[in-house]
């Protein structure tokens, strides 16, 4: 039994600490071609600041909670998306600006050719020969950020597998799956840039970039290990009214509001905004923005379907709370429940 015991600590503090060399490794690389974007900007050697937090929180998860998180809130995740997004931001802004130059001197030269060799000076020719493949890889700006914010969703999704929770397997896997389907939509965002009328309206670019940001701070959160009545529900609720009947207190449905303004409804609203403003027509933008209405459609759907659950059982136990009383007062008048005087009888 020790051993066990022994060998399951063991196991959780190595995971603990793979997650977040993975979020270290990768908020490195984040920073480091973030500076090759911008090599005149020193301030960017700021962002190692969440990566030296990074290991102040390990050190004390380590310490104090054996390896295991925090509850229903992941620093170890807000401090990689602290230090990998911003990064993020740089190079897409780098990216726009030589996709913008690569038009500017594709008009005025009128060769793609001349454009396409403008477009990256920093690109990496890598051979696969010493591996037996006769392939040339060429990564590009466009490969790298997009590498890399591909790379951002997967160790997102991958360490909220691997770092030990308080959750049951039933509700890691739900929450694993959700995540899945969060993160080819907040992906498919970015695929926006590739639109010439978004890439020269800059404050659209900075409003997508915005929403990516927000979208993300949703895998900092696990609500399925908030408790069912959260204990602030006394201060949000107001005086004298059941939390219950205002349906505030619930966690699930926080977790569909949450959703709902995050990701499902700010991102049909840029979407419907491409095809109606802006005149961007695209299939993957069309499907997509179709998912986010129907995924709003079901989750008010199961919204009204908790709220009428709710009300059943107050009733339900109002009903209970009513035969309850009765018998009481029948048990302290001497009356059976046939309502006669047992005395006389």
């Amino acid at each position: 039994m020790a051993k066990t015991t022994c060998l399951s600590q063991f196991c959780t503090v190595l995971k603990a600490l793979v997650t977040r060399l993975l979020f270290v490794a990768h908020g490195l690389v984040c920073i480091w071609r973030a500076t090759v974007s911008f090599p005149a900007n020193t301030m960017l050697w700021f962002l190692m600041i969440p990566i030296v937090l990074l290991f102040v929180e390990t050190m004390v998860t380590l310490v104090c909670k054996k390896g295991k998180e925090w509850g229903w809130f992941c620093p170890s995740v807000f401090l990689y998306l602290f230090c990998t997004v911003p990064s993020i931001w740089f190079m897409e802004f780098s990216l726009r600006d030589r996709r913008l130059q690569s038009i500017s001197s594709a008009r005025a030269a009128c060769l793609n050719a001349t454009a396409n060799s403008t477009l990256d000076d920093d690109e990496l020719v890598v051979s696969l020969q010493s591996i037996g493949l006769d392939f040339t890889l060429t990564i590009d700006s466009g490969t790298w950020v997009l590498g890399l914010e591909q790379t951002l969703v997967f160790l997102l999704i991958l360490g909220r597998w691997l770092l030990p929770t308080n959750l049951k397997d039933d509700q890691l896997s739900q929450l694993l799956l959700s995540y899945i389907g969060m993160a080819a939509d907040i992906l498919e965002l970015l695929g926006v840039f590739d639109e010439p009328k978004v890439l020269r309206n800059e404050v659209l670019t900075f409003v997508v970039l915005t929403i990516f940001s927000l979208s993300l701070l949703q895998f900092t959160v696990v609500f399925t290990a908030i408790p069912d009545r959260m204990p602030s529900c006394s201060v949000t609720c107001p005086p004298g009214k059941d939390c219950r009947g205002l349906h505030c207190c619930n966690p699930e449905i926080f977790n569909i509001y949450t959703t709902i303004i995050l990701q499902d409804g700010a991102f049909f609203a840029v979407r419907v905004y491409l095809f109606f403003v802006e005149r961007v027509f695209s299939q993957g933008l069309l499907f997509f923005a179709a998912k986010n209405m129907l995924v709003i459609m079901l989750d008010i759907y199961r919204i009204r379907a908790l709220f009428t659950n709710d009300e059943e059982e107050e009733d339900k136990e109002e009903h209970e709370l009513q035969d309850t009383a009765t018998t009481e007062a029948i048990t302290a008048g001497g009356m059976d429940n046939r309502g006669y005087n047992k005395e006389s009888a």
